[in-house]
């Protein structure tokens, strides 16, 4: 389709909505990468790089508290 998106990113309040969101795009056939302080660090570094990479079109993410920076991610 003309004008589709390529990726998409999703936003949530809490750590607990960003995993139940990340769950059921898993659940609906979807492929994810999740950004948030319940993941190590590591895993969220690999995660991000997937969702650059295009592997994984959908970032569920939680809103960063006043003060964070997206780059710490």
């Amino acid at each position: 389709n003309e004008g589709s998106a390529k990726s998409l990113d999703i936003i949530c309040n809490t750590i607990p909505s960003a995993r139940s969101t990340a769950f059921f795009l898993a659940e609906s056939g979807y492929s994810s990468a999740s950004l948030h302080g319940g993941i190590p660090p590591k895993l969220r570094s690999d995660e991000y790089e997937a969702f650059l990479r295009g592997d994984c079109p959908i970032l569920v993410c939680k809103m960063p508290r006043r003060g964070d920076l997206i780059s710490r991610v």
